[in-house]
């Protein structure tokens, strides 16, 4: 689930939420805010874009979590869009041998504007 607020057509912010089962007993809660920088080519109805930023992993605790990544949206309208984007994720611990690894995220789907 991810929520968008662009304050300018090149730079905005994306709050987001996602679950996980990584084949374990538990579920991982990751809530992170990136901050978005894009490059619209108006002509051609995309933008690239990249993102960095943090949150937190949860689990049966919660770690730190820093990201970052790229990504394309192909927007035909104004209030539709359409985007795939990969994400770096490297989670914070103390070392300890129940800490998250580092790991990558695919996502894809579609842009509702209101």
């Amino acid at each position: 689930v991810n929520l968008d607020y662009f304050v300018t057509p090149f730079v905005g912010f994306q709050v987001a939420g996602a679950w996980a089962d990584p084949g374990t007993d538990e579920v991982w809660h990751n809530y992170t805010l990136d901050l978005v920088l894009r490059a619209p080519f108006e002509a051609a109805h995309i933008a690239p874009y990249i993102f960095a930023g943090g949150g937190a992993i949860v689990e049966d605790n919660a770690e730190v979590l820093g990201r970052a990544g790229v990504g394309l949206e192909f927007r035909p309208t104004a209030n539709f869009g359409v985007f795939a984007d990969w994400i770096y994720n490297f989670p914070g611990g103390d070392g300890g041998e129940d800490d998250v690894e580092d790991y990558q995220m695919i996502r894809a789907g579609i842009k509702i504007g209101f």
